[in-house]
């Protein structure tokens, strides 16, 4: 096992989970993990398990405390483990986050955005084998992909309305 296999377990550690966790979350994690970063070693340099596997440790924090359901629990933390999953080869100048208008900058995380949305619903359909998660929620995942650094790159999240529905649970009917 690899040292962020080891991590992740540790993450997803059963004892550590929220009473409302999800039945087969953690197989379904281990498997898309699995498929995003078997390409990555565990030496390489810009390797981006550490940051996913952070991200998946706060979103299972926040929707503890949040107390979500477990139609949105799959989904934070689907999204928390493939936000990211779509990183150019060459990133473009003045491309980290900042307050900055910069075109060029605001491009570069468009594109990494949308491509991480296609590559994360790829990855979700190859490790969804038992149907873990709906059609709908494999949609919204994709749609969080899709703005995740809206924000960053000084653009404002779409329908305000719709990003808070995803706290409702009729948001997932």
């Amino acid at each position: 096992m690899s040292p962020y296999q080891e991590l992740l377990e540790s993450v997803i550690d059963p004892d550590k989970l929220p009473s409302n966790w999800p039945k087969g979350c953690r197989v379904f994690l281990k498997a898309l993990f699995q498929r995003c970063f078997q390409k990555y070693s565990d030496s390489q340099k810009g390797n981006p398990i550490d940051h996913h596997i952070e991200v998946l440790r706060n979103a299972i924090h926040i929707a503890a405390g949040a107390d979500f359901g477990q139609s949105q629990i799959k989904c934070i933390t689907t999204a928390a483990l493939v936000h990211d999953i779509f990183t150019p080869e060459k990133k473009r100048k003045g491309d980290e986050a900042s307050t900055d208008e910069d075109v060029a900058r605001k491009y570069s995380r468009a594109v990494h955005m949308f491509h991480s949305s296609i590559h994360a619903a790829d990855a979700i359909a190859q490790a969804n084998e038992a149907n873990f998660l709906s059609p709908t929620e494999i949609a919204w995942v994709q749609s969080m992909t899709a703005i995740h650094d809206n924000p960053s790159a000084g653009v404002p999240l779409p329908f305000e309305e719709e990003v808070l529905a995803f706290r409702e649970p009729i948001a997932f009917g």
